[in-house]
């Protein structure tokens, strides 16, 4: 997430976009490992498979690689990142040529299944318990309409503030929480008596 990494982010990606304008095209390079995994689990979230997810993280550097020279330095790096990201994933979703992917890759290869981080504490019945708790939650963030998924794993799941939202997506302030909202009560009405 953004806010966790207080030692990243602001300025060490400010000085890394200077010195990427003033030719370093390494810089670059340093800017892609400080976020890759931040995009690329964006990116999964979105896609739904690991193939998917690479190839539209891999855009989203290429176009921000190309737009960086336009980076104007309003929101932050990431909170900019973050919304090429986005708009990828929203653009190759919309797609008719990626839907049909998608329904054929579900039927036979498991691509849609969900990486687990288990605390290594517990039993094997609390370990399955959480792993389908957690099987359940994703089914039921992806069973929203795409603009309430947006904000759903921007917000809760990669924890950016509501300020990043908003910059990110475009949308209002008063719009996010809203959706939100709605989005959260369709979660939380999805859990009810399966828990």
């Amino acid at each position: 997430m953004i806010e966790r990494d207080k030692g990243r982010g602001g300025e060490e990606d400010k000085l890394l976009i200077e010195a990427f304008l003033a030719g370093e095209r390494q810089a670059f390079d340093q800017l892609v490992l400080n976020y890759q995994d931040r995009i690329y689990s964006l990116c999964y979230r979105f896609m739904g498979n690991r193939e998917d997810a690479d190839d539209a993280a891999q855009e989203a550097f290429m176009r921000a690689y190309r737009a960086l020279k336009d980076f104007r330095g309003e929101a932050a790096f990431g909170t900019w990142l973050y919304r090429i990201a986005v708009n990828v994933c929203k653009n190759r979703l919309a797609s008719l040529a990626h839907r049909v992917k998608r329904k054929l890759l579900r039927l036979g290869d498991g691509e849609g299944e969900v990486r687990d981080v288990v605390n290594g504490a517990g039993t094997p019945s609390t370990v399955m318990e959480k792993r389908e708790q957690q099987q359940l939650l994703e089914r039921a963030i992806n069973a929203l309409p795409q603009d309430q998924k947006v904000l759903v794993v921007l917000r809760d799941v990669e924890g950016l503030s509501y300020e990043q939202v908003v910059t990110a997506t475009g949308e209002n302030l008063g719009t996010v929480k809203s959706k939100l909202a709605r989005a959260r009560a369709r979660i939380r009405e999805e859990f009810r008596g399966k828990l």
